[in-house]
């Protein structure tokens, strides 16, 4: 996943989402192994790493478009409802700006 967010000879816009989330899922799956006596600190640290993400990424139209053009995630499994109803709604005003654009420039 780390490769494809990095490359800069392909579109990689589309897996900014899945690589922020599986990295927020891996933050948040709890070992079940107790042998550890540091759990505990962990804990700590992977609760204020997924507050940290929170904090720092926040999702443009952009990335959610690109999600969704993309025939690998267009079910956009890692979104919410209203993250996806607000990208359909961003998809349409597109739309209509580009068809009203286009009205204008054939006129």
């Amino acid at each position: 996943m780390s490769t494809r967010l990095q490359s800069t000879n392909i579109p990689s816009i589309h897996v900014v989402i899945p690589g922020i989330e599986s990295l927020k899922t891996s933050l948040e799956s709890i070992s079940h192994d107790t042998k550890f006596e540091h759990e505990k600190d962990m804990m700590f640290f992977r609760q204020r790493g997924k507050i940290l993400i929170d904090a720092m990424f926040d999702y443009h139209p952009i990335h959610l478009m690109a999600l969704f053009l993309n025939p690998r995630t267009r079910k956009m499994k890692q979104c919410t409802n209203s993250q996806r109803q607000s990208c359909l709604e961003y998809i349409k005003q597109e739309m209509i700006m580009f068809d009203a654009f286009d009205s204008d420039t054939q006129s």
